[in-house]
């Protein structure tokens, strides 16, 4: 608990709790995409925390597309908000991921 105090005080932007299911395309070296689904479970002003369903290997700076679902989203009506975002941090051990908004 003191950790994530320390970690709160440090950033410029309040970051507030919730979860949204994602859609999550990442674009390897190659150029290649892969769609992976995931939980933001928390955001603010400057960036959100995003948790993976399933393991994927990730680097910073690394570019992703974030699809947020909404409760009626289906094939015809698909969901309309995109962020676009670069990999700010990365916990292997928690599934996580910082996202730094661009």
């Amino acid at each position: 608990m003191a950790q994530e105090k320390v970690v709160r005080d440090r950033r410029k932007f309040g970051r507030y709790p919730f979860q949204r299911p994602v859609s999550l395309c990442l674009c390897d070296m190659g150029g290649r995409e892969f769609w992976r689904l995931g939980w933001i479970r928390n955001a603010g002003a400057g960036g959100m925390k995003i948790r993976l369903n399933g393991q994927l290997s990730l680097r910073r700076h690394q570019e992703v597309l974030v699809v947020v679902q909404g409760a009626g989203d289906t094939v015809l009506n698909p969901p309309g908000e995109e962020i676009r975002g670069r990999i700010a941090w990365i916990d292997d051990n928690a599934n996580c991921f910082g996202l730094r908004y661009t």
